[in-house]
């Protein structure tokens, strides 16, 4: 994996995330919740992929709604270890 790819990416969870910040953070909810989005993300991105078996924003936004979910769960349970 190249770096460029990550940060491609991390903008794009980054620009998901803002489009979302209405909804509020997710300090303190619960790993199973976010796990349980995480999941019904994935299914919108089998969806994208039917739609669109080619590259496309959909596919795109898709995963970096999935990996923001995910990433969520791992900043929660940071905070809850102490770890920085």
């Amino acid at each position: 994996m190249n770096t460029l790819q990550v940060l491609w990416f991390a903008k794009e969870m980054e620009a998901k995330l803002e489009g979302n910040s209405h909804k509020g953070g997710w300090e303190g909810v619960s790993p199973y919740a976010l796990y349980a989005k995480a999941e019904e993300e994935m299914k919108e991105v089998f969806t994208a992929l039917l739609a669109c078996p080619r590259v496309s924003r959909d596919i795109t936004r898709e995963c970096a709604d999935t990996a923001n979910f995910l990433m969520m769960i791992a900043d929660n349970c940071r905070r809850a270890t102490g770890e920085s």
